[in-house]
């Protein structure tokens, strides 16, 4: 583009109405590039510094959990680089982007030496940027400062992970809480339920509020690495995960 450019999400933003028009309901576009702004600092020659950034979109005509469908792009990013994604509670001050919807969005980041270094930020759009750039309500996406990570990424060795050769089971829980959580303070108490087997991936489904109530849908994918899991073994698991959920005060839906 011929413009210097303070974030690259509104040039990915313009082209969302384009491709729903051209008949692609559901799809994820990025941009890597060049972004400027005074308060990057200056240069000796007095203009802007420039940072690299990395923003992408993921739109759909119909459906929902555009959020969560932009954080696993960001997920699947980090964990290819061998580093943990972490989201915070999102604030003005820590946003790259004036366009997300500060009640659906969260600031992205990692932790290093036990402190949290912000990388960007992820979430859905305010309504009057979907409204004026013909956008769909599943419309989400992320932005962040490409230098910073791979300064942070650096000579970091990547660690392959083993296949199992054992068949998976899925077992999906829906909870629902009486009382005001988040769905980080949720995803964080099941990061201990990975150790009940040698692996299991859980990742969001849905998220129902209702007033003075949420329900939250997770799903748990149970790959054992030493021997196909019997259905009294599976039965266990799955009650160990009911009892971290009862004590975040959930009841089993």
């Amino acid at each position: 583009l011929q413009f210097y450019r303070q974030t690259l999400t509104p040039s990915l933003l313009s082209k969302v109405n384009q491709n729903i028009r051209g008949g692609f309901d559901e799809f994820a576009i990025f941009e890597m590039n060049k972004i400027t702004m005074k308060s990057l600092g200056l240069t000796d020659e007095n203009v802007p510094n420039e940072v690299k950034n990395l923003a992408l979109v993921y739109s759909a005509k119909k459906g929902e959990n555009a959020f969560y469908q932009a954080k696993y792009f960001a997920s699947y990013l980090f964990e290819k680089l061998g580093l943990k994604l972490e989201v915070c509670e999102f604030s003005d001050e820590n946003q790259l982007y004036g366009g997300f919807e500060s009640k659906r969005s969260a600031c992205l980041g990692i932790t290093i030496n036990g402190e949290f270094v912000k990388l960007g930020v992820l979430g859905e759009f305010k309504k009057p940027v979907q409204k004026s750039m013909k956008l769909p309500e599943a419309t989400a996406g992320f932005e962040l400062n490409l230098e910073k990570l791979c300064e942070i990424w650096g000579d970091k060795k990547l660690q392959m992970r083993k296949l199992s050769k054992f068949q998976s089971v899925e077992r999906d829980l829906s909870l629902k809480f009486e009382q005001e959580i988040s769905f980080g303070e949720v995803e964080k108490a099941f990061e201990g339920a990975k150790n009940l087997t040698e692996n299991i991936e859980i990742s969001p489904i849905d998220i129902y509020e209702v007033e003075n109530s949420k329900t939250i849908s997770l799903r748990f994918k149970i790959i054992p690495f030493e021997k196909t899991l019997t259905g009294d073994e599976i039965r266990e698991i799955v009650e160990k995960l009911e009892k971290i959920a009862e004590k975040l005060g959930a009841k089993i839906a």
